[in-house]
């Protein structure tokens, strides 16, 4: 893991001790021994960090929701798309790039967000998210006499919703095939229904 997250080196080593345990395992059958033991971390500091194993679990979905934020906006940002297609193009390879990468990670946010493990983050989560959403939406105005004016969060949904349903599929599949090799089949379909000159006309009604 990256530790350009705002914790120190000790609240890394657990986070990603605990990611490995979470997934072997499954959040209710690891143990904080188990995170100890897969972290190196004392039991002391552990609980010097974080109040427990809920809070650990909260505190992990927080750092690769904005783990995968910066990685987005990193990939699309280098180097700085030329068009609107490009723009959406970047978009997609770098949703299936990161879940590539870093399929842990990547499965952890698809996978293991539940009330019990995110209550107390909430605030938090709602903040990554505004800060991902922010960005995405300054991109949509960058673009936007070739794109269709839609909500930002509609607007995500239609360019990211096919891409984060292939990528579940291929997170749950075990079989690592290369997910790159249908980046261009998905940001053309991304780019044919946010597109102002894809549109489908309007049907006219029979006199």
């Amino acid at each position: 893991m990256r530790t350009d997250n705002g914790g120190g080196r000790r609240e890394t080593e657990i986070l990603q001790g605990a990611l490995r345990c979470f997934l072997a395992k499954g959040y209710d059958a690891a143990s904080l021994e188990d995170i100890r033991l897969a972290s190196g971390a004392s039991i002391g500091s552990i609980y010097h960090h974080f109040a427990g194993k809920e809070a650990i679990a909260g505190a992990l979905y927080v750092y690769c929701l904005r783990d995968y934020g910066r990685w987005v906006r990193e990939a699309c940002e280098t180097p700085a798309p030329r068009s609107a297609r490009g723009f959406v193009r970047q978009l997609v390879r770098a949703h299936l790039g990161y879940v590539q990468r870093f399929s842990d990670r990547a499965a952890y946010l698809a996978e293991w967000r539940s009330a019990a493990t995110t209550r107390a983050v909430e605030d938090e989560i709602a903040a990554a998210n505004r800060d991902l959403f922010g960005w995405f939406l300054a991109g949509l105005e960058a673009w936007t006499p070739a794109l269709r004016r839609l909500p930002v969060e509609l607007a995500y949904v239609i360019l990211l919703g096919p891409a984060q349903e292939y990528a579940r599929l291929w997170l749950r599949s075990g079989q690592r095939w290369d997910l790159s090799a249908a980046a261009e089949e998905l940001a053309s379909a991304a780019w044919r229904a946010v597109s102002v000159g894809h549109r489908e006309p309007e049907k006219r009604s029979r006199a």
